[in-house]
C-alpha cells in the first residue's frame, strides 16, 4: 500500500531565515485505541506458585525469560505485569496487546516456559499438569476481554502506562505495509518488526543490497514526554540497519566464541521479521540459538533453526532472498569476527527529512509535527585556541608556562611526576609522548616554581596478556605492577602513558586483555594511567583494521581520521602507520592524561560565562554486579575556571572534596576486589545530603547540572527531576526510599529554591530516544551544477521550545559531517555520515528565561574546553562536571 498524501513541504528559504525541524509529532487528545486483556486468574496463579514458585522474591513468577518470549512471540504486545508470591490474588490485566492475543502461540511460550523452569522432580507431576490444563486456550479465553481506552488526558498527559508503548504501537498499524518515496527515488516499503521489550516498536524497509552486503532503513518510534509538564511526544528516530555477510572461519583447535547475545532476524513465509536471540550457552559450555526461542519457532510455526556454527560458516547464504527461510545477523562493531561491511552509518538530513514527512502523512489526523523551536543564539560554544596559529618560539613557550601553572592549581600541588611506560622495542612511542608532554607543560624538572618529573619504565613482562581471564589472574598482575613499580610519591599527583604491546584483541583473544588489570594495579599504587597502542607495521595495521571493522572508531573524538585512530592511513602504503598520524594519537593520550589529572582550559573572562562562579555536576553509576557496598557510585565534581581548580566528593568515602586526580585513586581502591574496608551504601539520603550540602555552600551564580537518565530520576533517588515529577509544579525532592529498612521514607516535599545561590540545570542528550532527532530546510545552494544534489541548511545555537531549551552544537569540519548536509546515503550507501544530536535543557530552581538561557549557554560553553580535544571545533558530549564525572568510571572496578 502507497501512501498518497507524502510530499515535499519543506520551503527553500536563505540558510539565515531557515528553521529546525524536530522529528517529534504531537498526538491528538482525543485518540481511543482498543486493547486486549488476559486476566490470570486465581487458580493460574497458585498453580504456578506450587510449581515454579520462590517465595524469596517479591515477584517470583514474570521472570525477565518468560516477559522476553512473550514479547518477542506475540504480536504488538503492550506490557505484561509481574506476578507476586501472594496466594489468592488474581492479577486483572496481566497481559495487554494491541492485537487479538493468538491463545494457541500463547500457550506454546508458556509450556516452553515453564519446562525450562520447572524443577526436575516435578516435571511430568500432578502440579505441572494442573498448570498445562489452566494454560489451555479454552481456559485461557475465559479471562479475555478488550477495551476501548484513551491513552491522554484533555493536556496531552499520559492517562496511563499504556500511553507510551500503546500508543507507538498503534500508530504503527498506519505506516505498516505504506511506501515512503525518497528524493533520492528510492522507495521504501516499511514493515513492523516482532517486538524483543527493549525496541517495542520497530519498522524496517526490505532489505537493500550494496556491492553484495545487506542493509535495511529502520524507524524508531516512541511515545515519549517533554518538560515541564509532562505532555506526550512520539519521537521518530530513522537510521541504517547494516547486516552482517560473509563467513566466520574458526582457528582451527579453537571453539567459536560470541562475547555478547546477538538478536538475529528470521523470517518464514507469511510471517514477520522475528527477533531470535544466540550466543553462549552456560549450560552446555557452547554457542547456540536460545533454547526457548527455537522451541517456540518450532512448536507454533513449524520452524527449525539450522545448526549455529553451520550458520555461521554460510551467512551470505542464509541473508540471500528467496530463500523460504531468511536470517539476517545485525553487523556489530564488538563482532570483530564479521566482514567488514561495504555500507557506512548514518542518514543525511535529507533522507531523515523524507522520513519524517512520510510518518506525519502516514499519521495525519492522529498526530501532527511539533512546533519549530525558536532560536535564541547562533552560537553557543567558546571555541579552544588554535595551536597552529603561534607564530613564534616565545608564543609557545609562553602557552606552555600557562599550562603548568594551570595544571598546578588543578592538581593543588607544585610537583608532578609523569611515567612512561612500555616495552623495551617501544622507545619511539615513548619518546613521542614525553615530547608532547614536554610541548604542552615546557620542560622537565622546576621552572618558574613548578616541578615535573619525568621518567621512562620498561616492564616488559607487566604489559603481557593476561594468561586466562580469572579474577585471580587480574590480581596478580595488579600485585605484580604494585611490586615491581613501588608505590608512587607520597601527595604527589602521578601520571602514566602506557605502551601496550600490539597484539591484536579479538573474539579469540579479547578476555586476556589486560588493561584493567593494568590500570587497577597502578591506581592502587598511586598512579594515573592512559593506554597508547604503538605503531603498527604493514601487516599490523592490516589485521587491525581488520579486527576492527569501520565502526570501531565510534567511541573516538571526532575529528580524528581513520589513520589518528591507527587503523590504515591513504598514505600509509605497504610501510603501516606513517609517523605524523602516530603523533597525533600520542598528543590525544598525552591530553587526555592531562584531563585525568583536572585540567581545564579557561574560560573566556566574559560575564555571560560568570568564570568566577563553579559548574557542579552529579552523577551515579549503576553496575551490573553487586557489591558489599552496594550497586551504585555517587560521584560529583566541580570546575572553579577562574582558579583552575577541579574537585571532586565520593558520598561514600566522605563528604569533603578532594583534588579530581586524587578521587579516581581513591575510586580505583574503594571498588577493587582487594580493599577490605567497609563504605557506605549510595541511595536517595546519600544523594539529599550532597544536594543540601551543594545547596548551602553555593556561592553567588553557582550551577549544578545533573543528567536525567537511568536511576537517579526512580523513586528510590530523585523522582522530582522526572518529567513527572516536575508536572507536580516547583522543583521537589521525595518522595524518596531505601532498600535500608531502618531508614524512614523521605516524605514528597519543595526544593527550597529561594534561600539557596545553587541553579540546578537539567540535561537529557539526543543520543537516546527521550529528546527527538531533527532535519534543517532545503537550502538554496547546491553542491555544484554537475550532481545537483540537494543540500540542507546548517543550525547550531540554542533553542527554545515549550517550557525547555534545546541546544545544538556547530558541526565539525570533517568530512563525515560534512556528508550529512547534503544528498542521501541511499543513494550513496558507502558514504560516512555523522550529525551532532540536540541537547534537552530544563532550568529547576527558576521560571527566569533569561537566567535559563544563560545557564545553558555556561553548561554548553564548558563542552568545547575540554583538553583532550584536538581540534578547535570539537566538543564532547555532555558538560565539563558532568564529562569529568563519567570519565571517573574508568577506575571502577568492573568483573
Amino acid at each position: 500500500m502507497t501512501s498518497k498524501k507524502q510530499s515535499g513541504t519543506q520551503g527553500h528559504k536563505t540558510q539565515g531565515d531557515s528553521s529546525l525541524h524536530l522529528m517529534s509529532l504531537v498526538p491528538d487528545p482525543s485518540f481511543t485505541a482498543t486493547y486486549h486483556l488476559l486476566d490470570m486468574s486465581t487458580g493460574l496463579h497458585d498453580a504456578l506458585i506450587d510449581l515454579v514458585g520462590d517465595a524469596r522474591r517479591a515477584y517470583n513468577i514474570s521472570s525477565w525469560a518468560l516477559d522476553a518470549q512473550l514479547l518477542q512471540y506475540l504480536d504488538q504486545p503492550v506490557q505484561v505485569k509481574p506476578v507476586s508470591r501472594y496466594r489468592n490474588d488474581p492479577i486483572p490485566g496481566w497481559l495487554i496487546t494491541n492485537a487479538p492475543i493468538d491463545l494457541p502461540r500463547l500457550r506454546a511460550i508458556l509450556t516452553n516456559w515453564i519446562a525450562s523452569v520447572c524443577p526436575e522432580g516435578k516435571f511430568g507431576g500432578p502440579e505441572h499438569s494442573r498448570v498445562l490444563k489452566l494454560i489451555a486456550p479454552d481456559a485461557l479465553a475465559q479471562h479475555m476481554h478488550s477495551e476501548r481506552l484513551a491513552l491522554f488526558d484533555e493536556n496531552r498527559r499520559p492517562a496511563s502506562k499504556l500511553a507510551f508503548n500503546g500508543f507507538s504501537l498503534s500508530v504503527s498499524d498506519h505506516i505498516d505495509g505504506k511506501t515512503c518515496h525518497l528524493s533520492c527515488g528510492q522507495d521504501l516499503v516499511f514493515e513492523r518488526v516482532m517486538s524483543d521489550g527493549k525496541s517495542p516498536c520497530e519498522l524496517l524497509s526490505q532489505i537493500l543490497w550494496h556491492d553484495g552486503f545487506p542493509y535495511a532503513v529502520c524507524l524508531k518510534l516512541t511515545t515519549q514526554t517533554v518538560p515541564p509538564r509532562r505532555e506526550v511526544r512520539l519521537n521518530v528516530k530513522a537510521s541504517i540497519r547494516r547486516f552482517a555477510q560473509g563467513a566466520w572461519v574458526f582457528d582451527k583447535g579453537r571453539d567459536p566464541s560470541i562475547r555478547n547475545d546477538v538478536n538475529a532476524l528470521v523470517r518464514w513465509p507469511g510471517s514477520r521479521w522475528c527477533r531470535v536471540p544466540y550466543g553462549r550457552d552456560s549450560r552446555r559450555k557452547c554457542i547456540d540459538w536460545n533454547k526457548a526461542s527455537a522451541c517456540n519457532l518450532r512448536d507454533f510455526a513449524g520452524i527449525e533453526l539450522p545448526d549455529l556454527t553451520d550458520y555461521l560458516h554460510h551467512m551470505d547464504s542464509w541473508a540471500q532472498p528467496g530463500r523460504e527461510l531468511q536470517i539476517l545477523s545485525p553487523q556489530a562493531a564488538s563482532a570483530t569476527w564479521q566482514t567488514t561491511h561495504r555500507v557506512k552509518v548514518g542518514l543525511t538530513i535529507n533522507d531523515k527529512a523524507d522520513l519524517f514527512e512520510f510518518v506525519a502523512s502516514c499519521l495525519e489526523g492522529i498526530a501532527t509535527p511539533s512546533p519549530d523551536p525558536v532560536c535564541y543564539r547562533r552560537r553557543n560554544l567558546t571555541r579552544l585556541f588554535d595551536e597552529k596559529k603561534f607564530e613564534t618560539d616565545d608564543e609557545r613557550s609562553a602557552w606552555a608556562l600557562a599550562n603548568r601553572h594551570r595544571l598546578a592549581a588543578a592538581t593543588g600541588s607544585k610537583h608532578i611526576e609523569f611515567e612512561f611506560i612500555g616495552t623495551q622495542a617501544d622507545s619511539y612511542e615513548l619518546d613521542a609522548a614525553r615530547r608532547e608532554a614536554v610541548a604542552f607543560l615546557g620542560p622537565e624538572g622546576d621552572l618558574d616554581g613548578i616541578n615535573i618529573g619525568m621518567t621512562t619504565h620498561t616492564p616488559d613482562q607487566l604489559l603481557a596478556l593476561l594468561p586466562n581471564n580469572s579474577t585471580a589472574s587480574m590480581r596478580e598482575r595488579m600485585d605484580a605492577i604494585r611490586k615491581t613499580l613501588g608505590t608512587a610519591h607520597g601527595g604527589v599527583p602521578t601520571a602514566c602513558i602506557v605502551v601496550l604491546p600490539n597484539y591484536s584483541l579479538s573474539y579469540k583473544t579479547e578476555a586476556l586483555d589486560p588493561k584493567q588489570a593494568i590500570r587497577m594495579g597502578l591506581a592502587l599504587s598511586g598512579r594515573l594511567s592512559q593506554f597508547l597502542v604503538p605503531r603498527r607495521s604493514g601487516k599490523a595495521a592490516r589485521e587491525d583494521s581488520k579486527a576492527v571493522g569501520d565502526d570501531g572508531g565510534a567511541n573516538q573524538p571526532a575529528g580524528i581520521s581513520p589513520a589518528d585512530r591507527g587503523g590504515k592511513s591513504p598514505r600509509s602504503g605497504k610501510g603501516g602507520e606513517p609517523a605524523d598520524t602516530f603523533d597525533i594519537r600520542a598528543k590525544v593520550a598525552v591530553r587526555d592524561l592531562m584531563r585525568q589529572l583536572g585540567f581545564v582550559h579557561k574560560f573566556k573572562d566574559t560575564p555571560a560565562l560568570k568564570p568566577s562562579a563553579p559548574l557542579y555536576g552529579i552523577h551515579l553509576v549503576s553496575l551490573q554486579k553487586k557489591q558489599d557496598w552496594g550497586r551504585e557510585v555517587l560521584i560529583a565534581t566541580c570546575i572553579d575556571y577562574k582558579r583552575g581548580t577541579t574537585d571532586a566528593l565520593l558520598p561514600q568515602l566522605q563528604m569533603d572534596w578532594i583534588p579530581y586526580w586524587r578521587a579516581q585513586l581513591e575510586l580505583a581502591r574503594m571498588t577493587n576486589p582487594l580493599d577490605a574496608r567497609a563504605h557506605h551504601c549510595a541511595d536517595g539520603f546519600m544523594l539529599k545530603r550532597l544536594v543540601d550540602k551543594l545547596k548551602n555552600e553555593a556561592p553567588q551564580d553557582a550551577l549544578l547540572i545533573v543528567q536525567s537518565y537511568g536511576h537517579i530520576r526512580f523513586g528510590s533517588w530523585w523522582p522530582g527531576i522526572s518529567d513527572e515529577g516536575l508536572a507536580k509544579g516547583p522543583l521537589r525532592y521525595g518522595p524518596t526510599v531505601s532498600p535500608d529498612k531502618s531508614k524512614e521514607p523521605i516524605k514528597d516535599h519543595l526544593f527550597d529554591c529561594e534561600n539557596t545561590n545553587l541553579n540546578i540545570l537539567r540535561i537529557r542528550l539526543g543520543d537516546g530516544d527521550e529528546v527527538p532527532d531533527y532535519f534543517t530546510d532545503r537550502s538554496s545552494e547546491r553542491l555544484s551544477d554537475e550532481t545537483r544534489e540537494p543540500k540542507r541548511s546548517q543550525k547550531q545555537g540554542v533553542f527554545r521550545a515549550d517550557g525547555y531549551l534545546l541546544a545544538l552544537v556547530p558541526k565539525p569540519g570533517d568530512t563525515q559531517y560534512q556528508n550529512a548536509f547534503r544528498g542521501s546515503s541511499i543513494e550513496h550507501p558507502n558514504m560516512l555520515v555523522h550529525t551532532k544530536s540536540l541537547s534537552e535543557y530544563v532550568l529547576l530552581t527558576s521560571d527566569d528565561e533569561s537566567l535559563a538561557l544563560e545557564c545553558v549557554h555556561r553548561a554548553e560553553a564548558s563542552r568545547a574546553g575540554m583538553v583532550q580535544l584536538s581540534k578547535g571545533d570539537m566538543m564532547v558530549n555532555l558538560p565539563a562536571p558532568l564529562h569529568l564525572a563519567d570519565k571517573m568510571g574508568e577506575y571502577i572496578w568492573r568483573r
